[in-house]
């Protein structure tokens, strides 16, 4: 009787390992405020930005691919003063991905370089839904000497 539930059991554990997938969510560590000449001297790349343009990688699933946005750089650190740059993040919020609008402007903070910048949740992505709190929150930034949290 033993055998047979020992081999229920490691039937029933053996199935769950070869028909199981990835979990697919998203887990960030929690990063302190850094002080504006930290964010400068460690090279940690922020924008204050216009997004101008998101387009979608990867077909109609939506844990596939990624989202690519254009976005107008109006203020920076670490960054290209001015002009347009292309930033990749994962295809949606529970992957980490940063689903952002067309035409807000934003306070985002950018891995990589280019050509491949990329952001995430997990990259404290300062979410602003009008022009005014996007330039409060970057004005935070540069004139109180912390990075927001």
């Amino acid at each position: 009787m033993v055998d047979r539930v020992r081999a229920i059991f490691c039937l029933g554990m053996f199935i769950l390992a070869v028909t199981s997938g990835h979990a697919l969510a998203c887990s960030c560590v929690y990063m302190p405020p850094k002080p504006l000449e930290q964010l400068r001297a460690e090279g940690i790349k922020v924008l204050l930005g216009r997004v101008l343009s998101r387009t979608k990688t990867g077909g109609e699933d939506i844990n596939r691919g990624k989202l690519i946005y254009e976005i107008k750089i109006e203020e920076s650190i670490n960054l290209p003063a001015s002009g347009t740059i292309s930033v990749s993040t994962a295809p949606n919020g529970a992957l980490c991905g940063v689903e952002l609008e067309v035409d807000q402007m934003q306070v985002l903070f950018i891995d990589g370089d280019a050509p491949n910048y990329a952001m995430s949740l997990c990259s404290n992505v300062l979410r602003r839904t009008s022009v005014d709190a996007a330039r409060r929150a970057w004005d935070e930034i540069m004139n109180s000497g912390t990075g927001l949290e």
